[in-house]
């Protein structure tokens, strides 16, 4: 599905402008004056195709625009593509006046959609708020002392995975699976989870944590068991 940003133009084309005066006293003088707009600025509209706000590296998207003028005519429509901050290095320019443009988005990180329309009497439109597009850098998952758990039979044992980590923004869910080892185990959920083991041996455990915008990764360990 497609998507549109609108930013709508509020300017009034016409109508009385009233001054009122007072002074200490309370006296006051009103002065009115009929005003008249002669050129209303153009009203910014962006499309997008798809419609998503959060892709992977490689993520494509097609942009045009149907942006307006009342009084007048568009003529530049102009897209900057920038890696926050907006106007920081790294921007990529695209004339949507002259049809759609297909983008890109090569890297981590979030690009703001900056659209400009200008009209025939030189007056601008942008879009507020500014649209973005973050490409999201997956969580990594970290089973605490990995190399190293073992617990004997029938006593509380914990797993963490508290150091796991999202480098553009929060971990949202934490999953534990055993995959194999002598008798079948429930899995588990939360930044630690705590089991008891009845069977000694070799128990392979998994980690799956996923962040805010849906992407996970996966850690895994082996837990000895002793009688």
């Amino acid at each position: 599905d497609a998507s549109t940003v609108e930013n709508f133009n509020t300017l009034i084309p016409s109508g009385t402008l009233t001054l009122t005066v007072t002074d200490a006293d309370g006296a006051a003088t009103t002065v009115s004056k009929p005003f008249e707009v002669r050129n209303q600025a153009p009203r910014a509209v962006l499309n997008q195709d798809p419609t998503d706000t959060v892709g992977s590296p490689g993520f494509v998207a097609t942009f045009s625009s149907s942006s307006v003028d009342n009084d007048g005519q568009i003529l530049t429509t102009t897209l900057q593509v920038c890696p926050d901050p907006a106007g920081g290095p790294g921007c990529a320019s695209y004339d949507l006046q002259a049809g759609a443009a297909q983008v890109t988005f090569p890297n981590f990180g979030t690009y703001s959609l900056n659209l400009t329309v200008t009209d025939d009497d030189g007056a601008t439109g942008t879009l507020s708020p500014v649209p973005t597009i973050k490409i999201n850098r997956p969580p990594t998952a970290v089973i605490t002392n990995a190399g190293s758990l073992t617990t004997p039979v029938n006593v509380d044992f914990t797993l963490d995975g508290t150091l796991s980590t999202d480098a553009d923004g929060t971990i949202s869910q934490y999953l534990w699976a055993f995959d194999s080892g002598p008798v079948a185990l429930a899995p588990g959920a939360g930044q630690t989870f705590t089991q008891q083991f009845t069977v000694p041996g070799t128990y392979a455990v998994r980690l799956i944590v996923f962040d805010d915008s849906g992407a996970s990764s996966e850690a895994t360990a082996n837990i000895v068991v002793t009688p």
